[in-house]
C-alpha cells in the first residue's frame, strides 16, 4: 500500500504528493493552490491540456531504466513528479515542488530529484 497523501481522485488516475511536498504545497497562496488543483483534476478526468498546465519535462535514466518527469505547472509554481501503475490506477506522484521558478527552462537538479526521490517505483 502507498503512504503518499491522495490529493486528488478519479475512477482511473489519481495523485499523491511526497509529505515534504504536500508541506510546501500548502504554504503557496490560495489561488496558487486552486490552479494547480485544477490541473491535476484535469490530468485525473484524463481531459487534454495545453502544455502551458502539465507538460513532459524529461526522462531521466535509472538502474537501467528511466523515468519520464512531468510537471503541473500554474504561474510560476512547480510540481515535479512522475506516474505509475499503482493499486490498479494510474498514479501521479509529486515528488519536488519549485514554489517559484525564476527561469523559462526547468531546473535541471530539481528533474533529477524528483526522479531519484521516485526510484522505489520502477520495480512495480
Amino acid at each position: 500500500m502507498i503512504e503518499h497523501p491522495i490529493v486528488c481522485s478519479g475512477s482511473k488516475r489519481c495523485v499523491r504528493m511526497l509529505e515534504r511536498v504536500k508541506k510546501e504545497y500548502e504554504k503557496l497562496e490560495l489561488v496558487t493552490r486552486a490552479g494547480l488543483k485544477s490541473k491535476m483534476k484535469s490530468w485525473v478526468d484524463e481531459r487534454q491540456q495545453p502544455e502551458t498546465h502539465f507538460k513532459w519535462e524529461c526522462r531521466v535514466p535509472m538502474d537501467g531504466k528511466s523515468i519520464a518527469v512531468c510537471v503541473f505547472k500554474d504561474g510560476q509554481a512547480r510540481l515535479y513528479g512522475a506516474s505509475f501503475m499503482l493499486d490498479g490506477k494510474e498514479t501521479f506522484i509529486c515528488s519536488e515542488i519549485d514554489p517559484a521558478k525564476k527561469r523559462n527552462k526547468a531546473d535541471q537538479e530539481k528533474l533529477k530529484r524528483a526522479a531519484q526521490k521516485l526510484r522505489e517505483y520502477l520495480s512495480e
